[in-house]
């Protein structure tokens, strides 16, 4: 609907909108909602490209129980932000918007490195633990992410091997051997999908499949 060519347009490219976010191969009619929620859409990817300069991001660390003894072996770092107004804004909000953008690159790239500078400081105080950190597909597959683990591990003297990257989607075990870093060490890889779990340990080149 709408009483003029622009307004068609627009209208049009709402209901394209609303067919990719359902995953395509289909079709969908136009209704006034649709502009709203694509508006809040654009409101939110604005204010989440302003979010990394006024410190409103923060990682939250969830502890790794081991079912067995009950002991902490690791934690994971989530991303969490706090907006001034919003107050605290749902990853499922905010993430799936920075994966459709060039945004999740400087988000992961920050939370890379406000986890590795963390795990530094804990390690410091004589605690010795393992983080994990969720990482994109886009993120493993654009060229220098390897590099700039590698330099992150370096900067803060943290060991390889008690740095643990969640990759949310399966990639072929082949590009595991990359993840070897300048020292030899390998950073630990973890898949979090329903298929096999497919890791990278601190001294294995390349990528086994466990069940």
């Amino acid at each position: 609907d709408g009483e003029d060519f622009d307004v068609l347009l627009r209208n049009a490219d709402a209901a394209a909108n609303r067919v990719k976010e359902a995953g395509g191969n289909a079709f969908q009619f136009y209704a006034a909602d649709m502009t709203r929620q694509a508006l809040d859409r654009v409101e939110l990817e604005n204010a989440l490209r302003s979010a990394l300069a006024q410190k409103q991001l923060e990682l939250h660390y969830q502890p790794q129980v081991d079912l067995a003894s009950g002991a902490i072996i690791g934690v994971e770092a989530l991303m969490r932000w706090k907006h001034p107004t919003r107050g605290f804004v749902s990853p499922a909000l905010f993430i799936p918007i920075a994966e459709e953008s060039e945004l999740i690159q400087e988000l992961g790239y920050w939370a890379l490195m406000e986890a590795v500078q963390r795990t530094a400081q804990w390690h410091a105080a004589g605690a010795w633990v393992r983080v994990a950190v969720n990482v994109s597909a886009r993120q493993f597959r654009r060229d220098g992410f390897v590099q700039a683990v590698s330099s992150a591990l370096q900067l803060h003297g943290v060991d390889p091997a008690s740095l643990e990257l969640e990759l949310t989607e399966t990639i072929a075990s082949g590009r595991c051997a990359c993840w070897r870093t300048s020292s030899g060490s390998a950073c630990r890889l973890r898949w979090t999908t329903s298929a096999p779990a497919i890791r990278a340990s601190p001294t294995s080149p390349a990528c086994r499949s466990t069940a």
